[in-house]
């Protein structure tokens, strides 16, 4: 058994992003988020993924174009960061813009 069965995520993006987005998505609703922003945000999120280290899709690629695997991690390190840095930024622009409760918004904020 893998990890990732073991936790109960597939290797796949897709189903990733499902089974963490049936759990995000309701959540930023009851927060007051937008449904299409909320789904937009985990679609997005759940590619990275595949993007930053470790990722199963840049080890089967490694190995079947007979190239060194921590190359490729090493080249994914940088796109991946310079997006989740991009994918924040936008949020929070946008959440500040349409939620005028924004900074409160947090459960976790006093």
């Amino acid at each position: 058994q893998t990890m990732a069965e073991t936790y109960g995520f597939d290797i796949s993006g897709p189903a990733t992003t499902a089974a963490v987005g049936s759990m995000v998505v309701p959540y930023l609703d009851d927060l007051g988020y937008d449904r299409n922003f909320s789904a937009a945000l985990v679609a997005t999120a759940g590619g990275l993924g595949v993007i930053i280290p470790p990722s199963v899709p840049f080890i089967i690629y490694s190995l079947s174009a007979n190239c060194s695997v921590s190359d490729m991690f090493a080249a994914g390190i940088l796109p991946g960061l310079l997006i989740a840095a991009c994918l924040s930024v936008a949020c929070y622009i946008r959440a500040h813009r349409t939620s005028p409760h924004c900074p409160s918004a947090s459960p976790y904020r006093h």
